[in-house]
């Protein structure tokens, strides 16, 4: 097969696939009553995608739907906040966040699935957001959303007894992107300044979106070309790609990916960690042998080592 029919191929099986990178860990908590202490006990299990129970470690909590702008103009502009235990103990700690942003395509996902109890039970706070899809809205209206998100936790750390110097980001396929490009911009371009992320996990992201232009993936009824508003957009594929923003001294990042995955090539992750090195700075590649996108199901193995290293660099 050659690389254009398999691209192809990757193109017609992409609604399909994409649903994994939401990673649909469906948590089965309840919602706190808002007129009481965010920090109140709500914990219930969550089922992860192979159906274990995954439970939430006791004395957890869990705050549903803040709006993390003043005035949204989508529904989709909320996250939801998880909390270990240790985050009610207003004499101790301030426990880390790792901020998951969710896949689909950028067409699809939603923040209520999530690897949040193996975080919360490693004693981090676990924040989930959704963001504009492309039928809302194209790029950058994805990528401000998750600045907005994380600035909002940043202003809201204390609140909710969290560190902000201990912030990372962590997402899948389109949210592995949206991880990559924030954590590769915040504390460094204009607009994420004010928002140093410490840390990035990118599982099977697209790393350059001007491949997938090249490749005609921009048709119009494409993923990239509803993400971008076009096929023609070559410099805004440019501005959206994660690849474009690597620097020496940028945050630790840990790169997943399979070897088999049709939808997001390999290479894409692999020209990503090539150029981070190139660059100096801290990079991590793990090639997920037998893989496909996805990963197949969210393995122990490929989370226990998310853990460690945000455990390395967050605590």
């Amino acid at each position: 097969m050659t690389n254009k029919q398999s691209f192809k191929q990757c193109v017609s099986m992409l609604l399909i696939f994409s649903a994994l990178g939401a990673l649909p860990m469906q948590a089965q908590v309840e919602t706190p009553d808002r007129s009481t202490s965010p920090l109140k006990s709500s914990a219930s299990p969550e089922r992860n995608q192979v159906g274990v129970r995954l439970p939430l470690p006791g004395g957890a909590s869990v705050v549903k739907d803040i709006a993390y702008v003043d005035h949204p103009v989508s529904q989709r502009q909320a996250l939801d906040l998880y909390l270990p235990a240790a985050a009610s103990d207003r004499s101790g700690k301030k426990v880390p966040l790792v901020v998951w942003i969710h896949g689909g395509a950028w067409r699809m996902g939603d923040k209520k699935g999530g690897p949040y109890a193996p975080l919360v039970r490693e004693g981090f706070a676990a924040a989930s957001i959704n963001y504009r899809l492309t039928d809302e809205a194209c790029y950058p209206a994805q990528y401000d959303d998750c600045v907005q998100a994380v600035r909002w936790l940043f202003q809201h750390a204390d609140e909710y007894n969290i560190d902000s110097s201990r912030v990372g980001v962590w997402g899948a396929s389109a949210g592995g992107h949206l991880s990559a490009l924030l954590g590769l911009r915040a504390g460094y371009t204009k607009d994420a300044r004010d928002i140093p992320i410490k840390a990035i996990c990118d599982w099977f992201g697209p790393a350059d979106l001007t491949w997938g232009l090249k490749e005609k993936a921009g048709k119009e009824n494409g993923p990239i070309a509803q993400l971008l508003g076009g096929a023609d957009k070559k410099e805004l594929a440019v501005e959206a790609s994660p690849i474009h923003y690597v620097r020496k001294n940028c945050p630790p990042i840990l790169v997943m990916h399979g070897d088999q995955d049709n939808v997001v090539p390999l290479f894409q992750s692999e020209q990503l960690c090539k150029k981070l090195k190139e660059a100096g700075a801290p990079v991590q590649l793990e090639i997920i042998k037998g893989a496909g996108h996805g990963f197949g199901g969210l393995g122990p193995e490929a989370v226990r080592k998310v853990l460690e290293f945000f455990k390395t660099n967050l605590t």
